[in-house]
Order: structure tokens, then C-alpha cells, then sequence
């Protein structure tokens, strides 16, 4: 602001500078160069809203940054749609009516709540989604068995947003994490000992 045409190197240091945000930072110089806004973005993804004109390099370093960097871009291409679901799977929500492609990207992100951000997923995504993390059973409505099971797989302790889950699901929870015998009522001896093999403390 009060430094008229600054060169790189004093761009690049008042980026460090740790009193102001890197989006406010940025935002006070004047034509930064693209070193500066790389560095920026790579820093805090969501820097770009205070550049102008970002071009496609500081677009993807941007959502490859920061899960809520896709959101300041205005059109982005499909390369940056892409690359910013692969990095951060929650971005899908910043994008309308994504296509099965960014759907899938999405999900195998490992985000458990990237599921939820998904219209009516069908029943191939939804198994996906709790392949990748067990935990995004939690978020979808009346799961099959198949999901059930390849959720506990995924993650024994998501056994408890299951209801009324039968002895297989808790024999396979058990199998995944032993921990989960505790929260079992009446484990029968199978479970028992297979908590035990993995470890001795669980008698």
C-alpha cells in the first residue's frame, strides 16, 4: 500500500510477515508476480479471491491448497474442478450439478462428509464412499447390508451408527479393531477371541 512498485523480493517478504492474513497480504500489493502469488496461495488456498485474474497455475496450486479455494474461482475448467476434489473432496459442494466423474474423485478423497454433499448418490457410490472411510455410513440414509459390512471393514468403530447391527457386523468390527468388544453387549466367544489375538489386554 505505501510502497510503490515493490520488488519481488519485497513482495515475497511481506508474505511472511505474520501479523495480517496471507488473503489481506496479498490484497495490498499491486500486480504481484506470479512467484508471489503462487507462493501466497500455496500458503493459504483461499489468497486467490485477492488476486486478479489468477491464471491456471494459481488456480490449481489454490484448490490443491485450501478446500474452500474453488469458490473464489469465477468458471473454473474442468482441470481445476478436478484437481480441487481430488485434494479436498468437500469442494464438490462449490460446484453445479458435478458429473459422475467429479462425483467419484470426490469420494475417494477419503472426506467422510463428501458423501452428503452428493444428490441422491446411488448405491455404487454409496459403498465407495464407506469402502474408502467407514465413517460415511453416517451420512447415508438406509444403507444395505453390503455397506454396513464394508463400513465395519473399513473402520470397526462405526459399528455404533448401526442399528441393530447383527452378529457378523460385530464379529467383522471386532476383526477390524478390537477395541470394539467393549461396546458390545454379550460378545459371544468367537468375538472374544478375536479380540484377544490382536491384543492380550482385551481379556
Amino acid at each position: 500500500r505505501y510502497i510503490k512498485n515493490p520488488s519481488e523480493k519485497l513482495q515475497l517478504i511481506a508474505l511472511n510477515f505474520q501479523e495480517y492474513d496471507i488473503d489481506r497480504i496479498i490484497s495490498f500489493i499491486k500486480n504481484p508476480t506470479k512467484k508471489v502469488q503462487l507462493e501466497a496461495v500455496e500458503e493459504d488456498g483461499s489468497a486467490i479471491q485477492s488476486i486478479e485474474n489468477p491464471d491456471k497455475d494459481v488456480q490449481l496450486a489454490a484448490v490443491k491448497s485450501s478446500v474452500k479455494a474453488l469458490q473464489h474461482i469465477k468458471d473454473p475448467d474442468r482441470e481445476v474442478q478436478l484437481a480441487a476434489v481430488s485434494a479436498h473432496g468437500s469442494s464438490i459442494k462449490f460446484i453445479k450439478n458435478p458429473d459422475r466423474e467429479l462425483q467419484i474423485a470426490a469420494v475417494k478423497s477419503d472426506s467422510i462428509e463428501v458423501i452428503q454433499n452428493i444428490e441422491n448418490p446411488d448405491e455404487e457410490m454409496c459403498l465407495l464412499a464407506v469402502k474408502q472411510n467407514g465413517c460415511s455410513i453416517q451420512y447415508i440414509k438406509n444403507p444395505t447390508y453390503e455397506m454396513k459390512l464394508a463400513a465395519v471393514r473399513s473402520n470397526g468403530l462405526v459399528l455404533s451408527f448401526i442399528e441393530k447391527p447383527n452378529r457378523l457386523l460385530k464379529l467383522e468390527a471386532v476383526k477390524q479393531n478390537c477395541q470394539v468388544i467393549r461396546y458390545i453387549v454379550d460378545p459371544d466367544e468367537e468375538m472374544q477371541l478375536e479380540a484377544v489375538k490382536v491384543s492380550g489386554g482385551m481379556i
